[in-house]
């Protein structure tokens, strides 16, 4: 990962140029500041902020699977202290909190650019899976935890070079899983959309923050609902998209809208480079 310089307290994410940048013109502009630049310079100063967090929750994870190794090679038999369990818990949680921010924060951006006259055609990277994650995962999450064991905060997978994305699965065995997958793909089918989950999905626990999978799920729901959001209300459905499938999703494996922050990351301040 290339956002910490050694040489330096200072923290560096994706977006720092096109903040500067975006600083730039409107001290130049001083006496007739372009409102547009102001809410664009503002947007991508919070995401920074989060994005900061999520590189220290890097940091701190991977001092937490450092500890593990140690404890696991040492095969010490010990108990561990009420701290050290809870000290991953909270890991989890900051993990998924950051995300959650990060996942608002664009939903919001990308509202505010839609509603816009100079930007209506501009559309954020991935806007509308990351607007259905927070208005399903987020935001809405009571209307579809009704009955199931899903868990918002179940743990993170990540890499060495990769910040950390979280997982939102229920707790499940393999046997469990797979008649799981058995009703989402019957859920799918009376949409008229046929799915064929592979056996590496079912298997696979804390799985839902893989591309592959991400894609996978989204695809599909999009060929229900391209835009994701559209309303119903018939026959005490509300969305277009099932509750059943949104359910079944938060226990099988909600999917991650972005599965890579730094590359998102990237693809946001491309997007958005002839504004800047």
């Amino acid at each position: 990962m290339n956002n910490i310089n050694e040489n330096s307290q200072f923290k560096k994410s994706p977006l720092d140029e096109a903040i500067f940048s975006l600083d730039k013109k409107i001290l130049s502009q001083l006496s007739n500041p372009d409102e547009l630049s102001i809410l664009i310079k503002e947007q991508l100063g919070f995401l920074r902020i989060v994005y900061i967090m999520m590189l220290e929750n890097w940091e701190e994870g991977q001092k937490l699977m450092e500890w593990s190794k140690k404890i696991i090679e040492s095969k010490e038999k010990r108990k561990y202290n009420p701290a050290e369990i809870t000290s991953i818990s909270d890991f989890n949680y900051k993990v998924s909190i950051c995300y959650f921010l990060f996942s608002i924060i664009i939903n919001q951006f990308g509202r505010v650019l839609k509603n816009h006259p100079r930007t209506k055609n501009i559309s954020l990277p991935l806007y509308t899976r990351i607007r259905f994650y927070r208005n399903k995962v987020v935001e809405h999450w009571e209307d579809y935890l009704k009955n199931t064991r899903a868990v918002r905060g179940a743990g993170c997978t990540f890499s060495n070079n990769k910040l950390p994305v979280p997982v939102v699965e229920g707790i499940l065995s393999p046997k469990e899983r797979k008649k799981i997958a058995e009703s989402l793909a019957n859920a799918f089918k009376k949409k008229n959309v046929i799915i064929l989950i592979q056996k590496s999905f079912i298997e696979l626990n804390l799985g839902s923050n893989r591309q592959d999978y991400s894609d996978f799920i989204f695809e599909n729901l999009e060929k229900i609902d391209k835009s994701l959001n559209k309303r119903k209300d018939k026959n005490g459905e509300k969305y277009e998209i099932p509750d059943e499938i949104v359910s079944l999703l938060f226990e099988f494996g909600f999917p991650a809208p972005i599965c890579d922050i730094e590359e998102y990351s990237k693809k946001l301040v491309e997007q958005l480079s002839s504004l800047l």
